[in-house]
């Protein structure tokens, strides 16, 4: 409790600063709205509220009300403006390729790499030009994700990470493995005011207009575990094909810009349908330059779903559709991994995450690990953290944590199908290799005589996020069930038609550390130098100004105003024989541009009915306007 005699300090006006967005004439809003020149009285509290069960009291802050005077501008201000969005990585060039590839329906492979995602969008909550000038930009970056806990066969639940502004914001998720979508979202201070302007409506300094963002994430089933999406007709099934026939899947690994290898993944014994536990060949991954063997592993392809899809389940959180490049430094090192989709870097990191890292032999101890030998398998990736930290189903558990390094060590290495326990007894490759994690997948590299790639190569892979549908099996315990035909592919979200639109069904994954939506806006704040033209705008309301009875406003109370008059305006108003009734003056210090005129002469007395001259005057500059005024006439003054 505050105040009192706690010794802490009392609730008090910190100037919190708030924003009124005037919605007149917005639908289901027929009440919203207020009057210029019309006086309103507001109150701002804050509540500092017990948890529940530490008693019923609450603490509220006084509400102190005060006056505000809603008025148009004058007519020497000028305020344009203009907004817009965008997809940037590394650069200050938007990131415009929305266009999702073409599969070849002869060789499977895709024309392009995948677009960006639209399933980041981000706003401000309002945009008070008044208080704004120059340009800027709301701006929300994906940071990273971590993973909190997993439902075997169920879901995962992990926090991904923003930055909003200068707010770091963490977003609580859990992703289905089998169905639906989840969204999440935030609030961040997103643009700061012109403190100059904002002085002059009376507000603080040091604040900043709130933005607001939302995304939206897929089920693990179309983003990872492809197999169970496939199984589960997760996909939606293209034109002269069958639900299931989607089982070829996989990322694809090539030299260059675009894919090299026609059916890059039908080698898989597709363990589902055949119950394989040996394959004829581990290479379902493209093909790179002195690389004998690339092998992703893969659950309900290579390995029995429920022993591998728990592991994909934990991975899913990172995965996104995008081509990745690796540079290869000296002595197996690598020196970069960049996202060609968002141009972005890829972190290293020694642990699982939005984030790349080497997993070496050397690495893998015997003890401790599933495998329990010195070849590395695939299951030693469920050793690296914190994947030991989680349990669940099939998932191959480990007593140890192994760290993942960013050099290269070839090492012994086997391949395997069937149950995880096979792991444990498959022979090793004839060359040595190393293990790869990059952004939710797992890739085994057996190397052409064990010799690392020369400083200054590059490796390129296309990860994707959808289904592939078609492929005949190149497997023979897959020569008859596997026998799928022609290529067909099912994307998560419709093309996109011009500009970047929301995701109708499930969206690309948004998960691109240094990746980030701005909303960008332009304001023109200016005070434009007075002239002739300025004042000609100035005009009254009503005009004519008509009352016939007493009963249409207050006898004693009558109004009518000069609107778009500047700061410094003197106003004359004359008779139609040249009496001057009135001066007026606008002496507004908040860029007010409404002068009232109770209709009454300078002795105080309502004017009768006629038509009147007004003379404004601002410096060397001048208008004269005419108004015409039909008066109730009556004896209460």
């Amino acid at each position: 409790v505050s105040g009192g005699g706690s010794g802490f300090p009392a609730l008090n006006d910190a100037g919190v600063p708030f924003i009124f967005v005037d919605n007149a004439g917005a639908p289901n809003c027929s009440g919203c709205g207020v009057s210029n020149g019309v006086t309103y009285y507001y109150a701002v509290t804050a509540f500092d509220v017990n948890a529940p069960g530490h008693g019923p009291t609450s603490l509220e802050s006084a509400k102190i009300a005060k006056p505000v005077v809603p008025q148009a501008a004058p007519g020497n201000i000028s305020i344009t403006s203009s907004t817009g969005n965008g997809i940037f990585g590394r650069g200050t060039t938007a990131l415009t390729d929305l266009t999702m590839p073409t599969l070849d329906a002869t060789t499977g492979k895709f024309s392009k790499k995948f677009p960006v995602s639209t399933a980041l969008s981000v706003s401000a909550a309002a945009l008070p030009i008044q208080i704004l000038s120059g340009s800027g930009a709301a701006s929300v970056q994906y940071d990273s994700s971590s993973l909190t806990a997993v439902a075997g066969a169920g879901s995962v639940t992990f926090t991904d990470w923003f930055t909003g502004g200068v707010a770091k914001i963490g977003i609580p998720q859990v992703m289905s493995a089998t169905a639906g979508t989840s969204a999440g979202g935030g609030a961040f201070p997103a643009v700061a005011i012109d403190s100059a302007l904002s002085s002059t409506y009376g507000g603080g300094n040091g604040y900043a207009v709130g933005g607001a963002f939302s995304y939206q994430r897929q089920a693990a089933y179309i983003s990872a575990i492809w197999g169970r999406g496939c199984i589960n007709t997760g996909f939606a099934t293209p034109t002269g094909k069958a639900a299931g026939q989607c089982f070829f899947f996989g990322p694809r690994w090539f030299n260059g810009d675009n894919e090299t290898v026609s059916n890059p993944n039908v080698a898989a014994p597709n363990t589902n349908n055949t119950g394989a536990t040996v394959a004829a060949s581990y290479n379902n991954a493209g093909a790179l330059t002195g690389v004998a063997t690339i092998h992703h592993p893969d659950s309900y392809g290579y390995i029995t779903g429920a022993n591998w899809r728990d592991v994909e389940l934990l991975l899913a959180p990172f995965a996104t559709a995008s081509d990745y490049r690796v540079y290869w430094g000296a002595a197996g090192k690598i020196d970069s991994v960049i996202d060609l989709t968002y141009n972005t870097v890829v972190p290293f990191k020694t642990t699982i995450g939005s984030s790349w890292g080497i997993l070496n032999a050397s690495a893998a101890t015997v003890a401790g690990s599933f495998d329990l030998r010195p070849e590395l398998t695939a299951t030693d990736f469920a050793c690296v953290a914190p994947l030991p930290n989680f349990s669940a189903g099939g998932k191959p558990t480990c007593t140890v944590s192994t760290v993942l390094s960013n050099t290269a060590i070839p090492g012994p290495i086997a391949f395997f199908a069937g149950g995880v326990a096979n792991a444990k007894t498959v022979a090793a490759a004839p060359n040595s290799g190393f293990g790869l994690y990059l952004k939710g997948r797992t890739y085994m590299f057996e190397l052409t005589g064990g010799a690392l790639p020369a400083s200054g190569t590059a490796w390129t892979v296309r990860d994707y996020i959808g289904a592939v549908f078609g492929g005949n099996g190149t497997d023979p315990a897959c020569a008859t069930a596997c026998q799928f035909g022609t290529y067909a592919f099912s994307p998560p979200i419709p093309a996109a038609v011009g500009g970047i639109v929301p995701p109708v069904t499930a969206a690309l994954p948004f998960t691109a550390p240094g990746a980030s939506v701005q909303f960008t806006y332009n304001v023109n704040n200016t005070t434009l130098a007075m002239s002739n033209a300025i004042l000609a705008k100035i005009h009254t309301v009503p005009d004519p100004y008509y009352v016939t009875s007493a009963y249409d406003i207050a006898v004693n109370a009558k109004d009518i105003e000069f609107t778009n008059v500047p700061a410094g305006s003197l106003i004359r108003i004359y008779s139609s024989s040249g009496v001057l009734l009135r001066v007026l003056q606008n002496t507004s210090t908040t860029n007010g541009g409404i002068v009232h005129w109770n209709v009454r002469n300078r002795t105080n007395q309502f004017v009768s009915s006629g038509v009147y001259f007004y003379a404004v005057e601002n410096g060397t500059s001048t208008f004269t306007g005419r108004m015409t005024i039909v008066n109730y006439a009556s004896t209460v003054q």
